[in-house]
Protein backbone atom coordinates (compact mmCIF):
# COMPACT_ATOMS: atom_id res chain seq x y z
CA UNK A 1 0.00 0.00 0.00
CA UNK A 2 2.86 2.35 -0.76
CA UNK A 3 3.71 4.67 -3.59
CA UNK A 4 7.40 4.97 -4.22
CA UNK A 5 10.12 7.53 -4.60
CA UNK A 6 13.57 6.81 -5.93
CA UNK A 7 15.75 5.83 -3.05
CA UNK A 8 16.18 3.69 0.02
CA UNK A 9 12.93 5.00 1.45
CA UNK A 10 9.19 4.67 0.98
CA UNK A 11 6.20 6.93 0.97
CA UNK A 12 4.05 6.19 3.97
CA UNK A 13 0.44 5.63 2.94
CA UNK A 14 -2.18 8.21 3.77
CA UNK A 15 -3.76 7.16 7.04
CA UNK A 16 -7.06 5.40 6.58
CA UNK A 17 -9.52 3.35 8.61
CA UNK A 18 -10.83 1.19 5.80
CA UNK A 19 -10.28 0.41 2.12
CA UNK A 20 -12.09 3.64 1.29
CA UNK A 21 -11.71 6.39 3.84
CA UNK A 22 -13.19 9.82 3.53
CA UNK A 23 -10.96 12.68 4.52
CA UNK A 24 -13.47 14.84 6.33
CA UNK A 25 -13.68 18.45 5.28
CA UNK A 26 -16.32 21.11 5.20
CA UNK A 27 -17.33 23.97 3.03
CA UNK A 28 -16.82 24.81 -0.60
CA UNK A 29 -14.42 27.46 -1.77
CA UNK A 30 -14.05 29.11 -5.16
CA UNK A 31 -10.71 28.28 -6.76
CA UNK A 32 -8.86 29.35 -9.87
CA UNK A 33 -9.61 27.09 -12.83
CA UNK A 34 -6.94 27.18 -15.54
CA UNK A 35 -7.89 29.76 -18.13
CA UNK A 36 -4.97 31.25 -19.96
CA UNK A 37 -1.97 33.24 -19.12
CA UNK A 38 -1.76 35.51 -22.19
CA UNK A 39 0.38 34.18 -25.04
CA UNK A 40 -0.96 36.34 -27.88
CA UNK A 41 -2.05 39.91 -28.43
CA UNK A 42 -5.71 38.99 -28.07
CA UNK A 43 -5.31 36.95 -24.89
CA UNK A 44 -5.41 38.43 -21.43
CA UNK A 45 -5.12 37.06 -17.92
CA UNK A 46 -8.50 35.78 -16.87
CA UNK A 47 -9.49 33.98 -13.73
CA UNK A 48 -12.37 31.56 -13.68
CA UNK A 49 -13.55 30.04 -10.43
CA UNK A 50 -14.92 26.62 -9.78
CA UNK A 51 -15.43 24.25 -6.93
CA UNK A 52 -12.73 21.84 -5.98
CA UNK A 53 -13.20 18.70 -4.02
CA UNK A 54 -11.37 15.79 -2.45
CA UNK A 55 -12.14 12.43 -0.81
CA UNK A 56 -9.42 9.88 -0.95
CA UNK A 57 -8.73 6.20 -0.82
CA UNK A 58 -5.67 4.16 -1.63
CA UNK A 59 -6.02 1.58 -4.40
CA UNK A 60 -2.40 0.49 -4.67
CA UNK A 61 -1.86 -3.27 -4.68
CA UNK A 62 0.16 -4.88 -1.92
CA UNK A 63 2.60 -6.26 -4.46
CA UNK A 64 3.66 -2.75 -5.40
CA UNK A 65 5.10 -2.15 -1.95
CA UNK A 66 7.12 -5.35 -1.91
CA UNK A 67 8.92 -4.80 -5.19
CA UNK A 68 10.28 -1.34 -4.30
CA UNK A 69 13.61 -2.45 -2.89
CA UNK A 70 16.16 0.03 -4.24
CA UNK A 71 14.55 3.44 -3.87
CA UNK A 72 16.49 6.62 -3.27
CA UNK A 73 15.48 10.10 -2.22
CA UNK A 74 17.93 11.70 -4.63
CA UNK A 75 15.28 12.43 -7.29
CA UNK A 76 11.52 12.59 -7.28
CA UNK A 77 8.67 13.01 -9.73
CA UNK A 78 5.06 13.52 -8.70
CA UNK A 79 2.49 12.75 -11.40
CA UNK A 80 -1.12 13.97 -11.11
CA UNK A 81 -3.61 12.53 -13.61
CA UNK A 82 -7.38 12.24 -13.95
CA UNK A 83 -10.36 13.52 -15.96
CA UNK A 84 -10.80 17.08 -17.10
CA UNK A 85 -12.11 19.64 -14.58
CA UNK A 86 -11.56 17.36 -11.57
CA UNK A 87 -9.12 19.63 -9.74
CA UNK A 88 -5.68 18.37 -10.84
CA UNK A 89 -4.28 21.82 -11.55
CA UNK A 90 -5.22 23.20 -8.15
CA UNK A 91 -3.68 20.22 -6.35
CA UNK A 92 -0.56 20.58 -8.47
CA UNK A 93 -0.26 24.23 -7.44
CA UNK A 94 -0.76 23.37 -3.77
CA UNK A 95 2.00 20.78 -3.93
CA UNK A 96 4.31 23.11 -5.84
CA UNK A 97 3.85 25.77 -3.18
CA UNK A 98 4.42 23.31 -0.33
CA UNK A 99 7.32 21.38 -1.88
CA UNK A 100 9.21 24.11 -3.73
CA UNK A 101 8.07 22.40 -6.93
CA UNK A 102 7.33 23.28 -10.53
CA UNK A 103 4.23 22.36 -12.54
CA UNK A 104 4.93 20.48 -15.78
CA UNK A 105 2.32 20.20 -18.53
CA UNK A 106 0.98 16.75 -19.43
CA UNK A 107 -1.80 17.92 -21.73
CA UNK A 108 -1.57 17.36 -25.47
CA UNK A 109 -3.23 20.68 -26.37
CA UNK A 110 -1.82 22.98 -23.71
CA UNK A 111 1.63 22.44 -25.22
CA UNK A 112 0.50 24.55 -28.21
CA UNK A 113 0.87 28.31 -28.20
CA UNK A 114 -2.17 30.62 -28.40
CA UNK A 115 -4.79 27.95 -27.67
CA UNK A 116 -5.50 29.30 -24.22
CA UNK A 117 -9.10 29.58 -23.08
CA UNK A 118 -10.33 26.56 -25.01
CA UNK A 119 -7.66 24.32 -23.46
CA UNK A 120 -7.99 25.75 -19.92
CA UNK A 121 -4.36 26.79 -19.58
CA UNK A 122 -3.00 28.18 -16.31
CA UNK A 123 -3.84 31.77 -15.46
CA UNK A 124 -1.48 34.61 -14.70
CA UNK A 125 -2.42 34.08 -11.04
CA UNK A 126 -1.38 30.43 -11.34
CA UNK A 127 1.98 31.41 -12.79
CA UNK A 128 2.47 33.75 -9.84
CA UNK A 129 1.97 30.87 -7.41
CA UNK A 130 4.51 28.47 -8.96
CA UNK A 131 6.78 28.07 -12.00
CA UNK A 132 5.17 26.29 -14.98
CA UNK A 133 7.02 24.32 -17.65
CA UNK A 134 6.20 22.69 -21.02
CA UNK A 135 3.24 24.95 -21.74
CA UNK A 136 3.23 26.88 -25.07
CA UNK A 137 6.24 25.00 -26.46
CA UNK A 138 4.82 24.05 -29.87
CA UNK A 139 3.57 25.88 -32.94
CA UNK A 140 -0.14 25.06 -33.56
CA UNK A 141 0.61 24.64 -37.28
CA UNK A 142 3.05 21.82 -36.62
CA UNK A 143 2.55 18.32 -35.26
CA UNK A 144 4.26 17.83 -31.93
CA UNK A 145 4.65 14.08 -31.63
CA UNK A 146 4.62 11.97 -28.48
CA UNK A 147 8.30 11.24 -29.07
CA UNK A 148 9.05 14.97 -29.13
CA UNK A 149 7.03 15.49 -25.97
CA UNK A 150 8.87 12.72 -24.14
CA UNK A 151 12.24 14.14 -25.13
CA UNK A 152 11.25 17.64 -23.99
CA UNK A 153 9.64 16.41 -20.78
CA UNK A 154 12.59 14.22 -19.77
CA UNK A 155 14.97 17.13 -20.27
CA UNK A 156 12.69 19.41 -18.27
CA UNK A 157 12.30 16.91 -15.42
CA UNK A 158 16.07 16.46 -15.23
CA UNK A 159 16.59 20.22 -15.15
CA UNK A 160 14.05 20.77 -12.38
CA UNK A 161 15.54 17.96 -10.30
CA UNK A 162 19.07 19.24 -10.88
CA UNK A 163 18.03 22.55 -9.36
CA UNK A 164 16.83 20.74 -6.23
CA UNK A 165 13.15 21.28 -6.94
CA UNK A 166 10.30 18.79 -7.37
CA UNK A 167 8.76 18.33 -10.84
CA UNK A 168 4.98 17.88 -10.63
CA UNK A 169 3.53 16.48 -13.83
CA UNK A 170 -0.11 17.56 -14.22
CA UNK A 171 -2.57 16.76 -16.99
CA UNK A 172 -5.06 14.39 -18.52
CA UNK A 173 -3.27 12.96 -21.55
CA UNK A 174 -2.75 9.33 -20.63
CA UNK A 175 -0.26 8.65 -23.39
CA UNK A 176 2.05 11.37 -22.08
CA UNK A 177 2.12 9.77 -18.63
CA UNK A 178 2.67 6.34 -20.12
CA UNK A 179 5.62 7.46 -22.23
CA UNK A 180 7.34 9.13 -19.29
CA UNK A 181 6.64 6.75 -16.42
CA UNK A 182 7.19 3.39 -18.12
CA UNK A 183 9.69 1.66 -20.37
CA UNK A 184 7.80 2.54 -23.51
CA UNK A 185 8.54 2.29 -27.22
CA UNK A 186 7.50 5.23 -29.39
CA UNK A 187 7.52 5.01 -33.18
CA UNK A 188 10.00 7.49 -34.58
CA UNK A 189 7.85 8.43 -37.55
CA UNK A 190 8.27 11.91 -38.97
CA UNK A 191 5.14 13.64 -40.31
CA UNK A 192 4.40 12.50 -43.87
CA UNK A 193 3.08 15.57 -45.67
CA UNK A 194 1.76 13.82 -48.78
CA UNK A 195 0.12 11.02 -46.83
CA UNK A 196 -1.51 13.46 -44.45
CA UNK A 197 -2.84 15.55 -47.32
CA UNK A 198 -4.36 12.44 -48.90
CA UNK A 199 -5.93 11.33 -45.64
CA UNK A 200 -7.35 14.76 -44.90
CA UNK A 201 -8.77 14.97 -48.43
CA UNK A 202 -10.44 11.60 -47.94
CA UNK A 203 -11.97 12.79 -44.67
CA UNK A 204 -13.20 16.01 -46.27
CA UNK A 205 -14.87 14.03 -49.05
CA UNK A 206 -16.44 11.58 -46.61
CA UNK A 207 -16.54 12.79 -42.98
CA UNK A 208 -15.96 9.98 -40.52
CA UNK A 209 -14.28 7.71 -43.04
CA UNK A 210 -10.85 7.87 -41.42
CA UNK A 211 -12.11 6.85 -38.01
CA UNK A 212 -14.01 3.98 -39.61
CA UNK A 213 -10.83 2.92 -41.38
CA UNK A 214 -8.96 3.03 -38.08
CA UNK A 215 -11.67 0.92 -36.44
CA UNK A 216 -11.07 -1.75 -39.03
CA UNK A 217 -7.28 -1.84 -38.77
CA UNK A 218 -6.74 -0.85 -35.13
CA UNK A 219 -9.97 -1.07 -33.09
CA UNK A 220 -8.19 -0.49 -29.77
CA UNK A 221 -6.75 2.85 -30.83
CA UNK A 222 -10.02 3.83 -32.52
CA UNK A 223 -11.91 3.20 -29.28
CA UNK A 224 -9.67 5.74 -27.52
CA UNK A 225 -10.10 8.50 -30.10
CA UNK A 226 -13.14 10.62 -30.83
CA UNK A 227 -14.16 10.48 -34.53
CA UNK A 228 -13.72 14.26 -34.70
CA UNK A 229 -10.17 14.15 -33.34
CA UNK A 230 -8.79 14.24 -36.85
CA UNK A 231 -5.24 15.10 -35.81
CA UNK A 232 -4.79 11.95 -33.73
CA UNK A 233 -6.73 9.72 -36.13
CA UNK A 234 -4.49 10.84 -38.98
CA UNK A 235 -1.40 10.28 -36.83
CA UNK A 236 -2.48 6.74 -35.97
CA UNK A 237 -3.06 5.88 -39.63
CA UNK A 238 0.22 7.55 -40.55
CA UNK A 239 2.22 5.47 -38.06
CA UNK A 240 0.50 2.29 -39.20
CA UNK A 241 1.15 3.08 -42.86
CA UNK A 242 4.85 3.84 -42.34
CA UNK A 243 5.72 1.10 -39.84
CA UNK A 244 3.29 -1.63 -40.82
CA UNK A 245 2.22 -1.93 -37.17
CA UNK A 246 -0.92 -0.46 -35.59
CA UNK A 247 -0.48 2.30 -33.05
CA UNK A 248 -1.89 0.11 -30.28
CA UNK A 249 1.06 -2.27 -30.65
CA UNK A 250 3.52 0.59 -30.37
CA UNK A 251 1.74 1.82 -27.25
CA UNK A 252 2.38 -1.34 -25.26
CA UNK A 253 4.61 -0.83 -22.25
CA UNK A 254 6.47 -2.63 -19.51
CA UNK A 255 4.60 -3.44 -16.30
CA UNK A 256 7.07 -1.63 -14.06
CA UNK A 257 6.69 2.07 -13.38
CA UNK A 258 9.92 3.98 -12.90
CA UNK A 259 11.00 3.79 -9.26
CA UNK A 260 11.24 7.51 -8.59
CA UNK A 261 7.60 8.45 -9.10
CA UNK A 262 4.55 9.03 -6.94
CA UNK A 263 1.67 8.47 -9.39
CA UNK A 264 -1.68 9.87 -8.26
CA UNK A 265 -5.03 10.42 -9.95
CA UNK A 266 -8.11 12.37 -8.94
CA UNK A 267 -11.71 11.47 -9.58
CA UNK A 268 -15.07 12.78 -8.38
CA UNK A 269 -18.69 11.68 -8.09
CA UNK A 270 -20.36 12.16 -11.47
CA UNK A 271 -22.77 14.91 -10.37
CA UNK A 272 -19.91 17.00 -8.99
CA UNK A 273 -17.67 16.42 -11.98
CA UNK A 274 -20.45 17.28 -14.42
CA UNK A 275 -21.30 20.40 -12.44
CA UNK A 276 -17.68 21.52 -12.67
CA UNK A 277 -17.60 20.81 -16.40
CA UNK A 278 -20.80 22.79 -16.96
CA UNK A 279 -19.55 25.75 -14.96
CA UNK A 280 -16.19 25.74 -16.72
CA UNK A 281 -17.91 25.85 -20.12
CA UNK A 282 -20.07 28.81 -19.11
CA UNK A 283 -17.08 30.69 -17.76
CA UNK A 284 -14.97 29.93 -20.84
CA UNK A 285 -17.42 31.91 -22.95
CA UNK A 286 -17.47 34.73 -20.42
CA UNK A 287 -13.67 34.75 -20.54
CA UNK A 288 -13.73 35.21 -24.33
CA UNK A 289 -13.62 31.78 -25.96
CA UNK A 290 -15.50 32.95 -29.07
CA UNK A 291 -13.17 35.93 -29.46
CA UNK A 292 -10.14 33.70 -28.99
CA UNK A 293 -11.34 31.41 -31.76
CA UNK A 294 -11.88 34.34 -34.11
CA UNK A 295 -8.32 35.46 -33.45
CA UNK A 296 -6.95 31.97 -34.04
CA UNK A 297 -8.79 31.76 -37.36
CA UNK A 298 -7.31 35.05 -38.47
CA UNK A 299 -3.81 34.10 -37.41
CA UNK A 300 -3.66 30.44 -38.46
CA UNK A 301 -6.54 29.93 -40.86
CA UNK A 302 -9.91 28.28 -40.47
CA UNK A 303 -8.55 24.88 -41.48
CA UNK A 304 -6.11 24.56 -38.56
CA UNK A 305 -6.67 20.96 -37.33
CA UNK A 306 -6.50 21.96 -33.66
CA UNK A 307 -9.59 24.10 -34.19
CA UNK A 308 -11.54 20.89 -34.82
CA UNK A 309 -10.87 19.72 -31.27
CA UNK A 310 -12.97 19.97 -28.11
CA UNK A 311 -14.41 23.40 -27.28
CA UNK A 312 -13.15 25.01 -30.48
CA UNK A 313 -15.18 22.86 -32.88
CA UNK A 314 -18.45 23.56 -31.05
CA UNK A 315 -17.65 27.26 -30.75
CA UNK A 316 -16.92 27.37 -34.49
CA UNK A 317 -20.43 26.07 -35.19
CA UNK A 318 -21.79 28.89 -33.04
CA UNK A 319 -19.71 31.54 -34.82
CA UNK A 320 -20.75 30.16 -38.21
CA UNK A 321 -24.45 30.33 -37.34
CA UNK A 322 -24.97 26.58 -37.27
CA UNK A 323 -25.96 26.64 -33.59
CA UNK A 324 -26.93 29.26 -31.04
CA UNK A 325 -24.88 29.76 -27.89
CA UNK A 326 -26.93 27.44 -25.71
CA UNK A 327 -26.68 24.66 -28.30
CA UNK A 328 -22.92 25.12 -28.58
CA UNK A 329 -22.56 24.96 -24.81
CA UNK A 330 -24.71 21.83 -24.63
CA UNK A 331 -22.57 20.14 -27.29
CA UNK A 332 -19.43 21.10 -25.37
CA UNK A 333 -20.95 19.63 -22.23
CA UNK A 334 -21.82 16.35 -23.95
CA UNK A 335 -18.44 16.02 -25.64
CA UNK A 336 -16.51 16.95 -22.49
CA UNK A 337 -18.40 14.34 -20.47
CA UNK A 338 -17.53 11.77 -23.11
CA UNK A 339 -13.90 12.87 -23.00
CA UNK A 340 -13.81 12.60 -19.21
CA UNK A 341 -15.18 9.05 -19.41
CA UNK A 342 -12.48 8.10 -21.92
CA UNK A 343 -9.82 9.57 -19.64
CA UNK A 344 -11.12 7.60 -16.66
CA UNK A 345 -11.20 4.40 -18.72
CA UNK A 346 -7.59 4.92 -19.78
CA UNK A 347 -6.22 5.67 -16.32
CA UNK A 348 -8.20 2.96 -14.55
CA UNK A 349 -6.38 0.35 -16.60
CA UNK A 350 -3.19 1.31 -14.78
CA UNK A 351 -2.89 -0.54 -11.47
CA UNK A 352 0.10 1.60 -10.43
CA UNK A 353 -2.09 4.68 -9.92
CA UNK A 354 -3.17 5.72 -6.43
CA UNK A 355 -6.68 7.16 -6.69
CA UNK A 356 -8.21 9.96 -4.64
CA UNK A 357 -11.85 10.94 -4.97
CA UNK A 358 -12.30 14.69 -4.77
CA UNK A 359 -15.18 16.71 -3.35
CA UNK A 360 -14.24 20.10 -1.90
CA UNK A 361 -11.48 22.60 -1.40
CA UNK A 362 -10.92 21.84 2.25
CA UNK A 363 -10.40 18.17 1.51
CA UNK A 364 -8.10 19.03 -1.39
CA UNK A 365 -5.91 20.98 1.01
CA UNK A 366 -6.01 18.07 3.47
CA UNK A 367 -4.87 15.71 0.71
CA UNK A 368 -2.07 18.08 -0.31
CA UNK A 369 -0.83 18.19 3.29
CA UNK A 370 -0.98 14.39 3.53
CA UNK A 371 1.08 14.02 0.35
CA UNK A 372 3.64 16.51 1.65
CA UNK A 373 3.91 14.48 4.84
CA UNK A 374 4.55 11.32 2.84
CA UNK A 375 7.15 13.07 0.74
CA UNK A 376 8.87 14.40 3.87
CA UNK A 377 9.19 10.86 5.18
CA UNK A 378 10.72 9.75 1.88
CA UNK A 379 13.03 12.77 1.59
CA UNK A 380 14.10 13.99 5.04
CA UNK A 381 15.38 17.55 4.86
CA UNK A 382 13.56 18.37 1.62
CA UNK A 383 13.19 22.11 1.32
CA UNK A 384 9.56 23.16 0.99
CA UNK A 385 8.02 26.49 0.13
CA UNK A 386 7.84 27.14 3.89
CA UNK A 387 11.38 25.98 4.66
CA UNK A 388 12.83 22.59 5.40
CA UNK A 389 10.41 19.78 6.07
CA UNK A 390 11.21 18.12 9.34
Amino acid sequence: MYASCAGSCRFAPIAKKSAMTKIIGSGLKAISVPIPMPSSATASARTVTNRSCVRSWNLLSATRATRRTHETAAAMLIALAGPTAVGKSELGLMLAERLDGEVLCADSRQIYRDLDIGTAKPTAADYARAPHQLFDIADPRETFTVAQYRQAAKACIADVQARGRVPILVGGTGLYFRTLLYDYTIPEVAPQAELRAALEAAEAAEPGSLHLRLQQSDPLTASRLHPHDLRRVVRALEVESVTGRPMSEWQSRSAEIQPDCLYLALTAPKPLLYERIQRRITLMFKAGLAEELEGLRLRYGRDLPLLETLNYAETAQYLDGQNDLSQAQELMFIHTRQYARRQLTWFRRDTEIEWHEVQNQTELETLADAIVQRVSQARPGLRSGMGHIA
